[in-house]
């Protein structure tokens, strides 16, 4: 079989695997083996994305309009991290109790094939279908458990969601309407790029939901503390990014300068740098802190994408950085969420416990960008492209950085003291799947960016890790730290039990509650009306039966009297002597 050949069946292993593996929920017997069966659907998907050659191209005339699979360099980086983050979380989803029931395998093998289509779709309906799919089926991860906080983190998902994809839609269509081409770039396709401000807003919205955008994030931290740890690891990890990367297929990056556009989605971007750490710091539950964490780090790569739209000619290094920061986050947020799960199980040994919170931190700092992990060469990478466009104010870009990498270091100081392991913590024991999965992550995160066979990343990556660990590196995690001691020795901010937090979807609770009391004053106004009506209509009830009874008292006797034949035949005759006249 020749190399492309090989290429093409992993494609169809990828994209198929998945949907097999439904199969098995058809019979009893078969049901009971979906749980061993579906992790291993990921793995063709994960080989192709290591062995295949960037520039694979599949046309496939007969599916949809004439679908078109490819494989570039960023399509291989977003399959590795997706493919990898599914499998090792189905993986540890075997042994997790909250995951037992066969519905969590059909919604969770639903999901990761609509996720694993998105960086092999090489054309916008195939890339819509895929995001429909992830994203709908992703609402039955986020409700597993049935209860109502996490049906009403459901509903809201859902409205998003349907939100987004209107906005995506149309978006799309207006590309295709622009270009007259419905294929993303690749070998003999021309790019679906176009430089209108309005289909690049339309994009960058309905995308941004998915990808936590602030003020679209809202979902996000109602749904992860909801949601069972391994599906929590894939939405933050792998399916957050299908947002990511729909921007990098469809908005004109490297291609043409949107200015105003690109310098909103910078506000934005570090807009929810910030904000996520100021609302997360304030949380009590680690899964919806790590849900602000993650609001924190989409934000700086939207600032990369949006220096992307200002700056098209520096496009190539900021792609880089992106996908080496979007690598990092994926491994080092999956591992933080897997860690939950285990740190809250029974764990009877203080040398267990101690290993536990060890492996915690290793993420965690990974995430604060400390030397020598793979968020010190991300955030090394950003501040690189960055530095490109001096015009930009690049002393003042480096210092939001840097404050960035402090907030993200108060951030994981909080969550490691919410998440200490205790030995009352959990009803059941961390199984040795829960254990295996989670720790072949972390040895992922710790060696992943040192062992890339991809050399697009390889250069780059190399060539700034000759550099020792510089102060601008190092000043932000040492003064994250400062202060978090500080402030858990002198007025126990980050213990658990701190009074004051931001309700988890912040935004959305001032908007519901505005609703509320719009809601209230409605049906107010809607009763006064109704009480008003029908006190009207009594009166008039009241006030015609009275006329009623007044004329029958007058009429009833004009009536006997008309009534008697004398009487009657007088006026007949009186009648007929008027028309008569008349005529």
């Amino acid at each position: 079989m020749t190399a492309a050949a090989s290429d093409a069946a992993l494609v169809a292993l990828a994209l198929l695997a998945p949907l097999a593996a439904l199969g098995l929920l058809a019979w009893p017997a078969t049901r009971r083996a979906l749980p061993f069966v579906a992790p291993w659907t990921a793995l063709p998907a994960l080989v192709l994305s290591l062995t295949a050659e960037p520039g694979l191209v599949i046309e496939v005339p007969w599916l949809l309009l004439g679908a078109r699979l490819t494989l570039d360099a960023t399509g291989v980086v977003f399959l590795f991290l997706s493919a990898l983050l599914w499998l090792l979380a189905s993986l540890y989803a075997v042994g997790y109790v909250r995951t037992r029931r066969p519905s969590f395998w059909a919604f969770s093998l639903l999901a990761m094939a609509g996720n694993l289509a998105l960086p092999l779709a090489g054309d916008a309906i195939t890339f819509y279908l895929g995001f429909s799919v992830m994203g709908l089926a992703a609402y039955g991860l986020i409700i597993h458990d049935r209860s109502p906080p996490a049906l009403e983190a459901g509903r809201l998902y859902v409205a998003l969601v349907v939100v987004g994809e209107a906005l995506v839609l149309s978006g799309l269509l207006l590309l295709a309407w622009d270009t007259g081409d419905l294929r993303f770039a690749g070998p003999g396709a021309a790019p679906p790029h176009t430089a209108d401000p309005l289909v690049a807003l339309l994009l960058l919205a309905g995308f941004g939901i998915k990808a936590g955008l602030v003020p679209l994030h809202v979902w996000l931290p109602l749904a992860h503390p909801m949601a069972p740890s391994p599906a929590s690891a894939v939405l933050s990890g792998a399916m957050i990014k299908a947002g990511l990367l729909g921007w990098l297929r469809t908005l004109p990056l490297g291609e043409a300068a949107l200015p105003t556009v690109g310098a909103l989605a910078m506000i934005l971007g570090f807009f929810g740098a910030f904000y996520g750490v100021l609302v997360g710091l304030t949380q009590r539950n680690p899964k919806t802190l790590l849900a602000y964490s993650s609001i924190s780090q989409m934000g700086l790569m939207t600032v990369l994408v949006g220096f992307g739209l200002m700056r098209p000619e520096q496009w190539p290094t900021a792609l880089v950085a992106l996908l080496i920061y979007a690598l990092h986050h994926a491994l080092a947020k999956g591992a933080l969420f897997l860690g939950v799960g285990v740190a809250t199980s029974r764990l009877s040994t203080r040398s267990a416990r101690a290993i536990t919170l060890l492996g915690l931190a290793l993420p965690a700092f990974a995430l604060a960008g400390a030397p020598w992990t793979t968020g010190a060469v991300a955030k090394l990478s950003l501040e690189t492209a960055l530095a490109a466009a001096p015009e930009l104010r690049m002393d003042v870009l480096v210092t939001l950085l840097s404050l960035s990498g402090v907030g993200t270091t108060l951030l994981m100081a909080r969550f490691l003291v919410l998440t200490r392991p205790r030995p009352d913590a959990g009803d059941h024991p961390a199984s040795p799947w829960m254990t295996s999965a989670w720790l072949t992550l972390l040895i992922a995160l710790a060696s992943v960016l040192w062992l890339l066979p991809w050399t697009e990343l390889q250069g780059a990556i190399w060539s700034k890790t000759t550099l020792a660990p510089s102060w601008s590196g190092l000043w932000p995690l040492a003064v994250g730290v400062l202060l978090a001691g500080l402030a858990l020795l002198a007025s126990r901010a980050f213990a658990p039990q701190q009074r004051f937090a931001v309700p988890p979807g912040d935004l959305l609770v001032p908007v519901l509650a505005a609703l509320r009391a719009l809601a209230r004053t409605w049906d107010g106004a809607v009763a006064t009306l109704a009480r008003a009506y029908h006190a009207t209509r009594n009166a008039l009830l009241a006030n015609g039966q009275a006329l009623t009874t007044t004329l029958t008292r007058h009429l009833d006797p004009a009536e006997q009297h008309l009534g008697r034949w004398r009487n009657g035949g007088l006026a007949f005759v009186l009648l007929a002597l008027a028309l008569y006249l008349v005529l």
